[in-house]
């Protein structure tokens, strides 16, 4: 997937950049300024216990990290020879063989690293874009601010694949005229999470 982003911010920047400066004049640093803004989203365990001192505040965070359940999932993504996201939960292999004119017929397996994750219902879908020879640019709006997103992709195509909670496997053609680009989207949970009992 080829994208950028631009940012385009309004005066607001200004208190941003100010706010930063009070921290660090009051001895924070930049790292531990991008350490307290992550606290308030843990992804972690121990970012749960660290941020929320009661079993039941810790037990709320809990079932909002990843993999708690399909609502608050693992995601990886599989672009043909290479995984990203939280794909060390997973074993996903890909196999690509064509004619040599741009089209290949690509192949995907997939399944869980370990017996305690499994497959969310409607957890695997295959992503089919077409691509344009060169990149297009649009503005878009995000969290009271505009971004310039650009990409040579677009159309871009959700296929769900019928999976089962252990996995499952496909095959797709892309053409090579129109050129498309296509990776795999894989969603899963932990069957029992590994902070359960941990909230004291």
């Amino acid at each position: 997937m080829q994208t950028q982003t631009k940012s385009h911010r309004p005066l607001r920047l200004i208190a941003v950049v100010l706010s930063l400066g009070v921290a660090v004049g009051l001895g924070a640093s930049a790292d531990g300024y991008g350490r307290a803004y992550a606290a308030k989203s843990p992804r972690t365990p121990f970012q749960c216990k660290k941020q929320f001192l009661t079993s039941e505040g810790r037990a709320r965070c809990f079932a909002q990290l990843p993999g708690a359940d399909c609502d608050h999932p693992l995601i990886a993504e599989k672009a043909g020879d290479t995984t990203r996201g939280e794909h060390q939960y997973f074993r996903l292999s890909y196999h690509g063989e064509g004619p040599g004119d741009g089209s290949v017929e690509e192949s995907y397996s997939y399944r869980p690293a370990s017996p305690n994750v499994a497959i969310c219902p409607h957890g695997v879908v295959f992503k089919v874009s077409l691509l344009r020879d060169e990149n297009h640019c649009e503005l878009r709006h995000h969290d009271g601010h505009a971004e310039e997103y650009c990409s040579v992709e677009y159309d871009t195509k959700s296929i769900p694949e019928p999976s089962s909670p252990r996995g499952g496997s496909f095959s797709y053609y892309l053409t090579g005229e129109p050129r498309k680009t296509a990776y795999l989207e894989i969603k899963g949970y932990f069957i029992h999470p590994p902070w359960a009992g941990r909230s004291k």
